[in-house]
């Protein structure tokens, strides 16, 4: 029976592994890249739901309270942050991530969640000190976000006034990804497989790559 769960958990990284290099080469062409973003936000539904799936299989502590804080916190700072500035700076959604909830993308807060889940993964699986665990996610974090931000505006995520990223940005994801690593450590979570971290490589690699392909 042990040896089944883990051969599903197999195929959930490889099936993350084959979406992602998949997106990589379709946003890598012209001919191919409406499509990619047409496809974006089902790509980042499916791949959080396997995350999720195979998480909540392996996980100890409280992982649901904790998803369901991460997704309405982070979603709640999006949407005062994209009408008031005063979070991030000043920035707008495209139309790439889908449906949005006050002009903000309903899904940027479930990317959040598992960007997060993801970073707490790799940092819990490489410290065993909770300070170096909640700082070293918060520094993930930001490091991602500093990836992905030249990518994210050209393919129309988010843009920025006057095409400036500010320092408050960074410095607001390391706020909030730090607090969320410490209500993580609080409700005692624990995940004991690699799928999260898995699924934040392969985003990182993605967004790698294409800062040099498109």
């Amino acid at each position: 029976m042990e040896r089944k769960k883990y051969n599903k958990e197999q195929l959930a990284i490889v099936f993350l592994i084959i979406i992602y290099t998949v997106g990589t080469l379709g946003h890598s062409f012209a001919v191919t890249l409406p499509l990619m973003q047409l496809l974006t936000p089902f790509t980042l539904a499916i791949t959080g739901a396997v995350v999720y799936y195979f998480s909540y299989k392996k996980v100890a502590g409280r992982f649901i309270e904790w998803i369901a804080l991460t997704f309405i916190l982070t979603l709640i700072i999006e949407i005062v942050g994209v009408n008031t500035g005063a979070v991030f700076g000043n920035y707008d959604y495209g139309n790439t991530l889908g449906f949005k909830i006050i002009g903000t993308p309903v899904m940027i807060g479930v990317n959040w969640v598992f960007v997060i889940l993801g970073a707490y993964n790799l940092a819990e699986r490489s410290f065993t000190n909770k300070f170096a665990v909640i700082i070293v996610t918060a520094l993930l974090a930001v490091i991602f976000d500093f990836v992905i931000e030249p990518m994210a505006i050209k393919l129309d995520y988010w843009s920025w006034q006057d095409n400036i990223i500010p320092l408050q940005n960074y410095l607001a994801w390391f706020l909030f990804s730090l607090i969320l690593a410490f209500v993580a450590i609080r409700l005692k979570l624990r995940t004991y497989n690699l799928i999260p971290g898995i699924y934040f490589v392969m985003q990182f690699v993605f967004f790698f790559i294409l800062n040099f392909t498109v």
